[in-house]
């Protein structure tokens, strides 16, 4: 098979030739991404609180603390939050909120993480059932300064927020799915209009000829 050369604006001119192709495909994608996500997607509720960690003792004089103690404490918050997403801590609290789910399972719902690089840990939960998203997040709430405690004795550990009974589902990100949808839809066009460029040997004009077989051109009729 003979080599095509590879030309920018003829590619780009294949392309816009076949826009009306590209518009379909985003139109049709971006479609059936917004009607699977809003309409065969299972709704998600989250609930969520705040933990204040600290490894330093809450009798300690806060005015001596330096600059290091807490830095010290907000690097912990690392080992704070893979403890409270350990099977132990994690069957504790399953059996709190009676047995309904396993660690893993409450393990695949819960997300933990510091809040802008401070001593605060945000415990968010995220199921399918309101009631179960904040039974589960109070039971960690509760359950966790005594297992961090026992783990740094030396440390305190303060619920600051308590966990949030939300009605409302999660936004389930129709918009952005949507969009994703439609890049998609133009990124598949674009390539198919490519192989189409690519693959097609049928001669459209004369200086198809004169490139493939390097001859001259006299006259077209």
């Amino acid at each position: 098979m003979e080599e095509k050369e590879i030309n920018l604006l003829e590619i780009l001119g294949a392309v816009w030739q076949r826009k009306v192709v590209l518009i379909l495909l985003a139109i049709i994608i971006g479609a059936l991404a917004f009607v699977k996500v809003n309409y065969f997607t299972v709704d998600k509720y989250s609930s969520s609180g705040t933990l204040y960690v600290s490894n330093i003792s809450s009798d300690v004089d806060t005015n001596k603390l330096s600059s290091s103690d807490i830095a010290s404490s907000r690097e912990l918050s690392a080992t704070y939050k893979e403890i409270l997403n350990t099977r132990s801590f994690l069957n504790e609290v399953a059996t709190v909120v009676g047995g309904e789910y396993s660690w893993a399972e409450i393990k695949s719902m819960l997300t933990i993480s510091s809040v802008n690089e401070t001593e605060l840990l945000s415990i968010s939960v995220v199921s399918k059932d309101p009631k179960d998203s904040y039974a589960i997040a109070q039971a960690i709430l509760e359950k966790a300064p005594g297992k961090l405690i026992s783990v740094f004795s030396s440390g305190q550990v303060t619920v600051v927020d308590e966990a949030v009974f939300e009605k409302n589902p999660v936004d389930k990100g129709a918009v952005k799915y949507t969009i994703l949808g439609a890049l998609a839809g133009i990124v598949l066009g674009v390539i198919i209009v490519l192989l189409f460029h690519f693959f097609d040997n049928k001669v459209h004009k004369g200086d198809d000829v004169a490139k493939r077989y390097s001859v001259s051109i006299l006259g077209e009729l």
